[in-house]
């Protein structure tokens, strides 16, 4: 990677270098709140894409000690920091922080090509949460952050298929917020919903909404 990278210097230099990896990389989009599953998610996508042959890496926007863990264990490569700085790759698997909101906007401003918008839910935690109300968080309630995620979202994956399978009114409430996202049933575990969920990730984002 490094002779290619001094090559294309030589050839073009550094500006046009960066300007057509930015031009050329693919960032791929996952959100969800904090303990959906998205990290599992994200290792399961970043190791299938690598056995098909294809370059990838994982991107965090701020450090994971358990996407960290996973990819460290797995053998995967990993950065921290802005998706558009990194070079050699041509699909960056972008973890979005879990509390964070407004994800799509920020990375369709990279001016990368942007893949659909990936958004992990616990579909118990929904159940929970339209049984007992919001729960609140630094005076933030949870409903209103996933509700938030939930509306960039092109393609939801619905975790915990094998344990917990989503029922048809959490899906309902699913549709409520995001009426034209692709609800996927997904096990990190045993793969169920991954094949959808690759077929899927071919089409093209829809553009990001507008974030209260």
């Amino acid at each position: 990677r490094k002779r290619r990278f001094r090559q294309r210097l030589q050839a073009g230099g550094a500006f046009s270098f960066i300007a057509k990896e930015i031009d050329t990389m693919r960032l791929i989009p996952i959100a969800g709140f904090c303990g959906a599953g998205k990290s599992l998610a994200t290792l399961r996508l970043a190791l299938q894409m690598q056995q098909n042959g294809e370059s990838v890496c994982i991107c965090l926007d701020r450090e994971n000690p358990i996407t960290r863990a996973l990819v460290e264990e797995y053998k995967i490569e990993a950065f921290t920091g802005k998706p558009e700085e990194i070079q050699g790759y041509e699909n960056v698997i972008c973890e979005c922080y879990g509390l964070d909101t407004g994800n799509k906007a920020k990375l369709m401003a990279t001016g990368c090509q942007i893949a659909p918008m990936t958004v992990v839910v616990d579909p118990a935690r929904l159940h929970m949460m339209a049984a007992y109300g919001a729960m609140t968080l630094n005076s933030r309630a949870y409903n209103d952050i996933i509700a938030a995620q939930l509306k960039e979202a092109d393609i939801v994956l619905l975790s915990h298929a094998d344990l917990d399978p989503a029922s048809d009114a959490v899906k309902a409430m699913i549709t409520a917020v995001a009426p034209n996202a692709k609800q996927i049933a997904f096990s990190a575990k045993n793969g169920q919903g991954y094949d959808e969920w690759a077929e899927a990730l071919k089409g093209e984002a829809a553009p990001a909404p507008e974030i209260a």
